[in-house]
């Protein structure tokens, strides 16, 4: 099954089921212990719908960290449980998300501890900003987010059209 396929799955699941979405760019002080506050209206997000913890893995798609809630992961699985159990690609995304993943909890100042290993992956030192991307957000080194940020602004401009119209909800 290709990559492609497995975009596509979780983009059905994402419409079917209401998780926070994430909004706003924060930039926040990284401590030598790798505590770093989460923006509060993340937090905010997540404790709305009950939980007390983020999950935290390295993206595929670049040098910087994803997160989400457990329930968006739990959704991720369900999606990559209708592929074959032995494809390679399931496996593979399996590892690298699933396995690479921690679950942090909030403390007192709504920090979270991120442990080194993902800390020198996404190339973290001293600051940390947070970008909401939907419904998850992500953690990059602040000069890597503003070079790549000029990037993904004229990827969309160019690919706006690619985007179906909202629908209106109805009202309840």
């Amino acid at each position: 099954m290709s990559y492609h396929h497995v975009g596509s799955l979780a983009r059905a699941w994402q419409k079917e089921i209401a998780d926070p979405v994430f909004l706003s760019t924060t930039t926040n002080t990284l401590d030598a212990k790798g505590r770093v506050s989460v923006p509060a209206p993340f937090r905010a997000r997540v404790a709305k719908d009950g939980f007390e913890t983020v999950v935290i893995w390295m993206s595929l798609n670049g040098d910087y960290l994803e997160g989400a809630t457990l329930s968006y992961l739990e959704r991720l699985q369900d999606s990559l449980d209708q592929m074959d159990p032995f494809d390679e690609t399931r496996e593979a995304m399996e590892q690298a998300i699933f396995g690479g993943s921690v679950e942090l909890g909030f403390d007192s100042g709504g920090r979270i501890s991120l442990p080194a290993t993902l800390i020198d992956a996404a190339g973290l030192a001293k600051k940390a900003t947070f970008v909401g991307v939907g419904r998850t957000f992500q953690i990059w080194n602040p000069d890597a987010h503003a070079a790549h940020l000029e990037t993904a602004r004229a990827t969309a401009l160019a690919n706006r059209s690619q985007v179906p119209t909202p629908t209106p909800k109805a009202r309840t």
